[in-house]
């Protein structure tokens, strides 16, 4: 049985399960005053004013089947071992409450994006006072002039890189996507859980053993499995607050076409994309920024004969990754247009279906 709801632009909107109303009047998009009309009813109705029939029950209500025949036979998407993982889950966002962790980790997140753009600036500061050690180092002025270059091009990289992490924050304030259910965000949400769990223990695995060839391999093996592990666990967090994190709502088992249902995953793919990628440049460039003062402390001492190299890389990666925040902006606006595009074709196929009549329409 389903409803449309009328909106407060005055357009009717579904048709939606009774369960997807309940579900919008939990998070207050439906109050009760808002009108409704059943599929192929005549009259409107206040949402405060319906009468629930009384063969509807709440998903997951019900009494419980302990017949091990009649639990195979029932249409569920639930198990014991799928209801523990759910629980498990719910349990690991349950501490502070939604809200305030979004906040938190909002906060948490702008500071590592803000670090990362300080970063290029520092690079372009130690790239610049290595060069002048290696000029004197080789009575020489060129170098200096190349350290002058990249000092100079690093103002240009932190101006970009702070101009689209904005930007980028910004995108996703914008309207909500709509989610079917939230499979998705779950699945990704207990894979990734379980992927930081393994490449953290194969991480230090690989130093221990690393190191019984070289210290410093070992060392480096196990910074970078660690940086990976911590940003892996990143996508779990987020993908455990996908309304919250990426303004995604999750309406179960509200009616979406199998090519809406599609464009709306590439949208939420893209605003995960969009998040991770703020991440992903602060702790980059931190990395590439304590490779960079590593390998110049070397290359000053004169400790390492490869220093310079591996001191030149660390600065090629510090200043690459500042324009990483610009190339995931033209990225996910790329594939929004893509999924905007399939969203339109549906769009104009609903509004010139048959609908209901609104009651100022009825009233006219």
């Amino acid at each position: 049985m389903n409803y449309y709801y009328l909106a407060d632009d005055q357009k009717p909107i579904g048709p939606l399960p009774l369960s997807a109303l309940q579900t919008l009047a939990a998070s207050s998009v439906l109050k009760p005053d808002t009108l409704v009309i059943q599929e192929g009813g005549a009259d409107w109705t206040r949402w405060g004013d319906l009468e629930v029939p009384d063969e509807w029950e709440p998903p997951g209500g019900g009494s419980q089947r302990t017949n091990l025949w009649q639990l195979l036979q029932q249409d569920t998407d639930q198990t014991p071992l799928v209801r523990f993982l759910d629980q498990r889950l719910d349990r690991l966002r349950k501490p502070g409450g939604d809200d305030r962790f979004a906040v938190g980790f909002q906060r948490y997140a702008r500071i590592v994006t803000n670090l990362g753009s300080y970063g290029v600036l520092l690079a372009g500061v130690l790239i610049l006072l290595g060069s002048v050690v290696v000029a004197i180092r080789i009575d020489a002025g060129s170098p200096i002039l190349s350290g002058v270059g990249a000092a100079l091009l690093s103002i240009i990289l932190h101006y970009l890189a702070v101009k689209f992490s904005c930007t980028n924050e910004r995108l996703m304030d914008r309207s909500p996507v709509m989610l079917p259910t939230d499979v998705i965000p779950r699945t990704m949400s207990l894979l990734s859980l379980i992927a930081a769990v393994g490449i953290l223990v194969f991480s230090i695995y690989d130093a221990i053993h690393s190191s019984e060839v070289s210290l410093r391999l070992g060392l480096i093996s196990g910074a970078i499995g660690i940086l990976a592990a911590v940003l892996v666990y990143h996508v779990h967090l987020i993908c455990s607050f996908p309304k919250h994190l990426l303004n995604v709502e999750c309406l179960e088992e509200a009616v979406f076409r199998a090519g809406e249902y599609y464009a709306n995953l590439v949208k939420y793919s893209a605003r995960l994309l969009l998040r991770m990628g703020a991440l992903v440049f602060g702790y980059g460039m931190l990395a590439a920024l304590a490779a960079l003062v590593i390998n110049g402390t070397f290359l000053v001492g004169q400790s390492r004969l490869n220093a310079a190299d591996d001191a030149f890389m660390a600065a090629a990666a510090a200043l690459g990754l500042a324009l990483l925040p610009m190339v995931i902006h033209f990225l996910y606006l790329a594939t929004v247009l893509v999924a905007d595009l399939v969203s339109a074709i549906f769009e104009i196929e609903r509004n010139t279906a048959p609908q209901p009549s609104s009651p100022r329409t009825e009233a006219d």
